[in-house]
């Protein structure tokens, strides 16, 4: 279930190939798809068919004219009139404006329809009217309740059983016209900010879903039709390996498996990429793949994203905000064989879940992807495969790293433990499985963040009572062989030292001083606050503007209140809606993940700066003498030349390299730093009077001078 690269298609006419802010696929084209791009008032549009490798291939272009370039909109909305398919690409003051599509693919006749003709259509149940009126009118169109989402309407789709279901980047919520009754809100409460778009999916067996794109929460909501309403049933998160950040394209398809139809949706955002998910019938994401940006391809700040299925595959198109042309990729569908049947996958590429209620699952053959979801007890896998299966332990609560698992190697494979769920991995060959077999890559995909219990999300509660995280050594006991007490519990023979006896008055503490009385049961982990997403972000990079993806970001409020958010694999994270009082980052030396490689010229460069001689690369800047004070005693000295070689030659240090962040707006070249005195308040301070905005760190690598050369 991977996606593969095609390549970039121009037509090597700007007018054509840049500013590609609209698009749409003619799904019922004679001939096959026709997929159809408006470059707005940059001047056209463009149709294109995909050829029997999945590549396009033009049909034709159209210019529009200096009358249609004021007309046009970065919107692109299909629907028939008197007859013809028509590309509506804009309007005037009383007017629609679009062109006729011939049946070979290629634009026939402008069409100009008026307000009152659309009115018309709309009255008489032409639903792409409807679409029409609203991506390029702000009102409600005639016999419609109104409703916030008319205005900014950024996407729209008629659900299977009648209603009407709208996103506005001014409104976070799902809005839902039901065919009788009044307009409905819902999914304002999972944390959905500025709606970008949204694609449906019809009942599986166990409601109508629809996934939300959220631009302002880089959010992916899933939320399923019942007898309440739309409820929510998850809600994902861009990370470092996902690319739908502040996500902007959204497109739904559904393919056929040998399992039944299989959804899936592709977002795509401000970093980069193309993120692949499956939509199980409950409405649960599995993530599946993404495809980042290269030299070869054009998903730079992607603007659209189009789907549709010819010649058994999956052809998925993509437009960039800087990068001309458009980007092809495919998803084959020969191997895939869809969501497991009771957790029992057969020949071809399966998405196996061990629910409530199913604790063995098998893969069969194919690669599959191995979906753990919550529940009490043991699940067992019985044929996993390294280098083709994928684990997706997701949706356990809180999980952010291996290191938070506890992962025991069997000689037929491994045991993974956390917080009272556990999985039972047996390898397809009868093998032991190292951690690197299960997680070559580390935990991959999106975040769930929980904003929703897990009763809400998967229809079970937690486990009673998890184990902490960590581990809490017993206290010693005289007999070594003996297993400690047990802190929770009292022995009965023993009052209770906390509980005094209701007919003695309580006279303070009966135990001698000495005498350490046994330890109070272990709390269970509090849930972190979830902070309420704003409009502002803050950017991380380096001096000279690379992102520091990964960076944990330490917010503190003018409350007191604290919360620790992961940014994403572009270095930037939404801004809490709350007044802020300061900002710490923190982040390690990486070299994986393409940070500097501190070398023996780093270090003899601060001793230079240490005795006052200037360093190799120039005269030092204030940049310097912080990245050379690794130690932050805030002088550079010969300790901290040491420091940095013991680095270089991968010595273990008790100050190793490590990210530091200051404020952006800092104005390095008035700062008097120098060898004895590198003192600058990491971090941000705001003032009282701070409301929102976007915001910026620059990350310093201490122990790196090569950065700043």
């Amino acid at each position: 279930m991977r996606l593969h690269v095609l390549g970039r298609v121009q037509t090597d006419v700007d007018m054509f190939d840049s500013s590609l802010g609209a698009a749409t696929v003619w799904h019922t084209a004679p001939g096959g798809p026709v997929l159809l791009i408006n470059s707005g008032r940059n001047g056209g549009m463009t149709a294109w068919r995909a050829g029997p490798s999945g590549q396009l291939q033009l049909v034709d272009t159209l210019a529009y004219g200096t009358t249609g370039t004021n007309a046009a909109r970065d919107h692109l909305v299909l629907a028939q009139f008197r007859g013809e398919t028509v590309a509506f690409f804009g309007r005037g003051d009383t007017t629609f404006w679009g062109y006729a599509l011939n049946a070979d693919g290629t634009f026939g006749a402008r069409r100009l329809v008026n307000f009152d003709r659309a009115t018309e259509e709309i009255a008489a149940g032409n639903d792409g009217f409807v679409q029409l009126w609203a991506m390029m009118r702000t009102d409600a169109p005639a016999g419609f309740a109104q409703t916030p989402a008319w205005q900014g309407t950024t996407g729209l789709v008629f659900a299977e059983n009648g209603d009407v279901l709208l996103t506005s980047g001014i409104s976070d919520a799902l809005h839902v016209l039901p065919p009788n009754g009044p307009p409905q809100q819902a999914g304002d409460s999972i944390g959905v900010f500025a709606p970008t778009g949204l694609v449906a999916f019809g009942d599986a067996g166990h409601g109508a879903r629809v996934v939300v794109a959220g631009g302002g929460s880089s959010s992916l909501s899933v939320l399923r039709a019942g007898v309440d309403g739309y409820m929510p049933t998850d809600h994902m998160l861009d990370t470092g390996s996902t690319a739908f950040f502040r996500v902007q394209a959204i497109s739904g398809a559904s393919v056929a498996t040998p399992n039944g139809p299989l959804d899936l949706v592709l977002a795509g955002g401000a970093d980069h990429g193309v993120t692949l998910f499956a939509v199980t019938p409950e409405g649960w994401l599995v993530w599946l793949d993404t495809v980042f940006d290269t030299p070869a391809t054009g998903l730079y700040n992607i603007t659209t994203l189009e789907s549709f299925v010819q010649d058994g595959q999956l052809i998925i198109t993509a437009t960039s905000g800087r990068d001309a042309g458009v980007t092809v990729l495919r998803l084959p569908l020969a191997n895939l064989g869809g969501i497991a049947p009771a957790g029992q996958g057969g020949a071809g590429d399966d998405i196996v879940i061990a629910h409530v209620g199913l604790t063995q699952v098998s893969g069969g053959g194919g690669s599959n992807v191995f979906v753990i979801r919550p529940q009490a007890g043991t699940v067992t896998i019985t044929d996993f495969t390294p280098g083709l299966d994928r684990l997706d332990l997701s949706a356990w609560p809180m999980l952010r790293d291996i290191s938070q698992l506890q992962i025991q190697t069997t000689p037929t494979g491994a045991v993974i433990s956390y917080r009272g769920y556990g999985v039972d991995i047996l390898s397809d060959a009868g093998t032991s499985l190292t951690v690197q077999d299960i997680f070559p890559q580390g935990l991959l995909g999106a975040d769930r963040l929980m904003v929703l219990s897990l009763s809400e999300l998967h229809g079970a509660p937690p486990p009673a009572d998890p184990p902490a995280d960590d581990p809490v050594d017993p206290p010693p006991v005289d007999d070594p062989t003996a297993d400690p007490p047990d802190p929770g519990t009292p022995d009965p023979g023993t009052p209770d030292p906390g509980t005094p006896d209701p007919g003695t008055p309580d006279t303070g503490p009966t135990d001698p001083p000495d005498v350490t009385p046994p330890p109070d049961p272990a709390p269970e982990d509090p849930a972190p606050p979830v902070l309420p997403t704003g409009n502002g972000v803050l950017q991380l990079q380096t001096p000279a503007g690379v992102p520091l993806a990964n960076t944990l970001v330490h917010f503190t409020l003018q409350d007191g209140m604290q919360a620790s958010v992961m940014a994403n694999g572009t270095g930037a994270l939404s801004l809490p809606d709350a007044p802020l009082a300061t900002i710490q980052a923190t982040r390690p030396w990486d070299i994986a993940a393409g940070d500097p490689v501190v070398t023996a010229r780093d270090a003899l460069d601060v001793l230079r700066m240490a005795v006052g001689v200037t360093p190799s690369f120039g005269p030092a800047s204030a940049q310097s003498f912080i990245a050379a004070d690794i130690n932050r005693d805030g002088q550079v000295t010969a300790l901290d030349a040491l420091e940095v070689l013991r680095a270089a030659v991968g010595l273990q240090s008790a100050t190793p390299p490590r990210w530091v962040f200051f404020d952006a707006q800092t104005d390095w070249n008035a700062l008097a730093l120098g060898r004895n005195d590198t003192n600058l308040p990491a971090g941000l301070a705001l003032g009282n009077d701070w409301q929102s905005g976007d915001l910026a760190m620059t990350g310093i690598l201490l122990g790196a001078m090569s950065e700043f050369i």
